[in-house]
């Protein structure tokens, strides 16, 4: 079932449950499943005791499907912790793909010319807040991050060194890369401020997860 699109075509919830569907990328598309019927049948199973919005049910999916383990809540626990309180922190997800990423690939999202302008995009975001002490970044390109540290030099950058940075694709993603991208997701969620990739599932994911109350999209292009 490539890329999800398919699978969904002419088909619900209900009906899923008696086919056999193979997901290479599991994402839940908007326009295929948030539809009237699907969402009276999960009001239905009253799963929460309360009627719930789209929005609200797409985020629980997702807290479900991505439960972190014991250890794994442990190290989002100890970050957090380091991190300090959510209000004086700005996540980043900067998503590059082609030659940037530690991962190459053919892909690119975001192109060099458009990470040397991403510093300048943060620090005004910084200014208009006031009180930013800690940016939380998470970026599958080690060079993006050392660049970000030498233009940001007056703030301080905390990423997660915990697991190997690394990219899902349709063939294999190392067990260590998992893991990182999962809590990567559930701490850059917890911040009150986010600046994220278009066009990026990951990012799209830390948006659902998250409740941040200033956003900044970073403008993307995919080439292939």
């Amino acid at each position: 079932c490539p890329k999800t699109r398919k699978c969904f075509k002419k088909q619900s919830i209900v009906s899923l449950i008696h086919k056999d569907v193979l997901l290479i990328d599991n994402r839940f598309y908007g326009g295929t499943l948030k539809n009237y019927n699907n969402l009276q049948l999960l009001n239905k199973l009253n799963l929460t005791g309360k009627k719930l919005s789209w929005k609200e049910y797409r985020r629980i999916i997702f807290r479900l499907m991505s439960n972190p383990t014991p250890a794994m809540t442990n190290v989002i626990l100890e970050k957090r912790r380091e991190l300090g309180p959510l209000e004086n922190v700005v996540a980043v997800h900067i998503r590059c793909g082609g030659q940037l990423a530690d991962t190459q690939e053919k892909q690119v999202i975001i192109p060099k010319k458009r990470v040397l302008q991403i510093p300048f995009q943060i620090e005004d975001m910084i200014k208009r807040i006031g009180n930013i002490s800690v940016i939380y970044l998470t970026t599958d390109s080690s060079k993006t991050e050392q660049y970000l540290r030498q233009s940001l030099s007056n703030i301080t950058i905390i990423t997660l060194a915990t697991y190997k940075r690394g990219h899902s694709t349709t063939n294999s993603v190392s067990e260590d890369s998992l893991r990182r991208s999962i809590l990567d997701i559930y701490l850059a969620a917890q911040a009150k401020h986010l600046v994220y990739t278009q066009k990026s599932g990951f990012s799209a994911t830390i948006c659902i997860l998250g409740n941040a109350s200033d956003r900044l999209g970073l403008e993307s292009n995919i080439i292939r």
